[in-house]
């Protein structure tokens, strides 16, 4: 009896000590030609591959200046990790936000992210005294990120023209698996500003999605309902129910029973 509680010990023991985490420093600030990495988003392909991304600030930490859209491959579960590569650069302006989602349908990874003037800052942006305004654009990869496609702006689908600040993420998006009518759906988070009666900014939350694989072969986009929560936060924990509830009784107050499936067909993010 002893030694079967000896053993059953040391198996609790063995078990508590593979259980510790370990962790790999990824993105390090200061190194790799970088000041400083911020806005981190981690995916795993259906390959097994684990990409890494975020913006790496070259100057300082601020949300201005130039900005790079940076990423990283691992094929060992993320034991180790090639080589730092840039997916996208502008000059000395502002490529960011990245917020992928892994379509396990077809394996491509689509990455949504925002682009502004380097010298333009989020509250001149926000308060229309901008030079220019936020842009949103789509790349995706078809082999596990080891190429990207160039990037294609999708402002005028997904942004209305009365909103300024715009923000994909900054998180992953998911692909809906359980409910039948949406199953496949990919959905990212967004968050943007807008003025209000009182001619204030005010923040809220919106989602932009893709029923057909995220394909845009005609330009053909929709405008999306925004919803009422001031954070993207507020936004994810009522996607809870869209992914858990089977039955779907949860759509009301996931704010999504206005968007029907079968509206629009053509291949687009709405």
């Amino acid at each position: 009896m002893r030694r079967n509680l000896f053993f059953l010990a040391l198996l609790v023991l063995a078990r508590g000590v593979l259980a510790q985490p370990q962790f790999t420093d990824v993105f390090v600030s200061g190194q790799a030609g970088y000041h400083t990495y911020r806005i981190p988003a981690i995916i795993l392909t259906t390959n097994g591959t684990m990409l890494a991304f975020c913006e790496g600030r070259k100057n300082s930490r601020r949300d201005t200046g130039k900005i790079d859209l940076l990423f990283k491959r691992s094929t060992d579960g993320g034991k180790t990790w090639g080589a730092q590569q840039i997916i996208w650069s502008d000059d000395e302006n502002v490529c960011g936000n990245p917020a992928p989602v892994l379509d396990r349908t077809t394996g491509i990874i689509w990455l949504l992210m925002t682009w502004n003037r380097g010298d333009d800052s989020e509250e001149q942006i926000a308060h229309g005294t901008s030079k220019e305004t936020r842009r949103v654009l789509v790349t995706h990869s078809a082999d596990d990120g080891t190429t990207w496609a160039k990037p294609l702006e999708i402002t005028t689908a997904v942004k209305k023209p009365a909103w300024r600040w715009y923000a994909t993420g900054p998180v992953n998006g998911i692909q809906l698996t359980r409910l039948a009518r949406y199953k496949g759906r990919l959905m990212i988070p967004c968050n943007h500003t807008e003025l209000n009666e009182r001619g204030e900014s005010v923040s809220r939350s919106h989602v932009i999605f893709s029923d057909d694989h995220g394909a845009f072969p005609d330009g053909q986009y929709a405008f999306v309902p925004q919803t009422e929560s001031p954070r993207c936060g507020d936004e994810s924990r009522r996607w809870g129910d869209v992914v858990t509830d089977e039955t779907g009784p949860n759509l009301d107050r996931a704010g999504l029973s206005g968007f029907d499936a079968s509206v629009h067909l053509a291949q687009h993010w709405q």
